[in-house]
């Protein structure tokens, strides 16, 4: 099975406005690690649910866009489409994460 985060915990992290967490770190404590993890869970459910629910070029557009910050037209030229077609297939994946982690109470999604 592929791991949920390929970018590493760091990465997930800021992108749920958890920087100022500085991982791997004891100082958390139990309950931090504890709301760590759960999030982690969380998120990871919701990434298993939206490759469930479009293709896997839509899926890898999102995924490097949204985690790993690369350019459309980087996107583009590696998954061999039109920075148009890569923006399209962001745009729906996009949308579908958003509704996906509704009432996740985390900050608003790109």
């Amino acid at each position: 099975m592929e791991p949920v985060f390929p970018e590493g915990k760091q990465a997930v992290e800021r992108k749920f406005g958890l920087e100022s967490v500085s991982l791997p770190s004891s100082d958390l404590g139990p309950e931090g690690m504890y709301r760590l993890h759960e999030l982690h869970e969380r998120v990871g459910d919701v990434l298993r649910k939206l490759r469930g629910q479009v293709s896997q070029a839509s899926y890898e557009v999102f995924h490097r866009r949204f985690f790993r910050h690369e350019g459309i037209k980087q996107i583009a030229a590696a998954l061999r489409l039109t920075p148009k077609a890569a923006q399209h297939r962001y745009d729906r994946a996009a949308s579908k994460w958003r509704l996906l982690t509704q009432g996740f109470g985390l900050p608003e999604w790109q």
